[in-house]
């Protein structure tokens, strides 16, 4: 299905020919740490394997090791500076993360196993108040039966429509009015909970002790936004748009 201002280029398996995983790089006193990495490496291989990428590697750990190495020349020749491996403690992370030393990594990973890394100065004001939009149906859903849902390819439908009407994130439903997620984003609820959808999970949900359940927007209260990138985000603050 196509939406008017949502411009989107994948719509079946059949479609997927590059995979994406966004890594937060952090430098501190001369030190360029790569965060997650093997939460990543397991996300992507799972989907390489399922979606019969090529892959050289034939397991697991062959493959971490490989990423590692090919993450770690990229960042000493982008830095020059010594590079840590380090697992980000997002569920201690309550709030807001300081962007003036993040960096973000984009690793696309193409179906015959050719690697692109791309490595560019995080721009999102993390500081500031965000106004956060959830899309109505008619303007953009998910199909809750659509397998591609379930892998983070690339190119992600693009929204620059609504961002530029000063929107900080945008939140989807499926055909049901069920929440899915945000457009680079996981949400958190109530404490605990997150919502039930036919989606990826991110990389930073399996770090928490979460309850999954069907969500509408009425249930959207004391809200974070999660990922990799920005930690935990509260959103308790920020205007949810009404303007649907």
């Amino acid at each position: 299905m196509q939406f008017k201002n949502v411009q989107q280029s994948v719509f079946c398996l059949e479609d997927i020919g590059t995979l994406l995983e966004t890594i937060k790089i952090e430098t501190k006193q001369n030190i360029a740490i790569c965060h997650d990495l093997e939460l990543h490496a397991q996300r992507l291989y799972t989907s390489i394997k399922e979606l019969g990428f090529s892959v050289a590697c034939s397991n697991i750990e062959d493959f971490k090791v490989f990423l590692q190495t090919q993450i770690k020349n990229k960042l000493q020749y982008f830095f020059s500076s010594p590079v840590l491996f380090h697992e980000n403690l997002i569920n201690k992370e309550i709030g807001l993360n300081k962007t003036a030393n993040i960096f973000k990594l984009r690793l696309l990973y193409q179906k015959n196993s050719e690697i692109e890394i791309l490595i560019s100065k995080y721009q999102r004001d993390l500081e500031k108040t965000w106004q956060i939009k959830v899309l109505d149906k008619k303007e953009f859903h998910i199909e809750a039966t659509n397998p591609i849902w379930r892998y983070k390819f690339y190119p992600r439908p693009d929204f620059s429509f609504y961002f530029n009407q000063g929107y900080d994130e945008l939140i989807w439903t499926d055909e049901n009015d069920n929440i899915c997620e945000g457009s680079f984003s996981a949400i958190i609820y109530d404490n605990n909970k997150s919502p039930l959808a036919n989606t990826l999970k991110s990389t930073s949900l399996q770090k928490q002790n979460l309850v999954f359940q069907k969500t509408k927007k009425a249930d959207l209260k004391n809200i974070y936004l999660v990922n990799s990138m920005i930690g935990k985000k509260s959103i308790s603050i920020c205007e949810l748009s009404e303007q649907n």
